[in-house]
């Protein structure tokens, strides 16, 4: 047991183990996937959480506290950078930027391959084939002009 403490304190960030039995050591990586349900789950097992450079142990009311307060924090974080994610996205389509990767044919290829395929004249393997498209992507260009004109702009 003395072993596994001096490799944790070295390595590890966390233990994770049922109260009163051998822990198992955690690292930041694994610890930050967790959710806080499945660590709620694990607290309804008799499984705590004892972090080694936090101080911070599930056992306890007031690690559990702290616990909460970290993860109300990331939450919040989260909610953050998605707003100035979703603001800066909406302000680069007002100046008239538009985001994703760019289209492999121009317009009026797009529009020649849509009238290749409305014809029916060739299977759509052979025009995906000659057109150097995927089928997806044959498809996504008939509904881009499925009214008759072009869709973005």
């Amino acid at each position: 047991m003395a072993q596994a403490a001096a490799w944790a304190a070295d390595h590890a960030e966390a233990w994770l183990a049922p109260t009163g039995t051998r822990p198992l050591a955690v690292s930041r990586p694994r610890r930050e996937r967790w959710s806080r349900p499945a660590l709620r789950l694990q607290r309804d097992r008799g499984i705590g959480l004892r972090s080694l450079k936090e101080a911070i142990n599930t056992d306890s009311s007031a690690g559990q506290l702290i616990f909460h307060i970290f993860g109300a924090l990331a939450e919040f974080e989260r909610a953050l950078i998605r707003g100035r994610t979703q603001a800066g996205l909406k302000a680069a389509r007002a100046r008239g930027r538009e985001g994703g990767r760019p289209k492999r044919l121009d317009e009026a290829q797009r529009a020649h391959a849509v009238e290749l395929y409305r014809s029916r004249k060739d299977t759509v393997k052979e025009l995906c084939a000659l057109m150097g498209l995927s089928r997806a992507t044959l498809y996504a260009y008939v509904n881009e002009f499925a009214d008759g004109t072009d869709s973005s702009g």
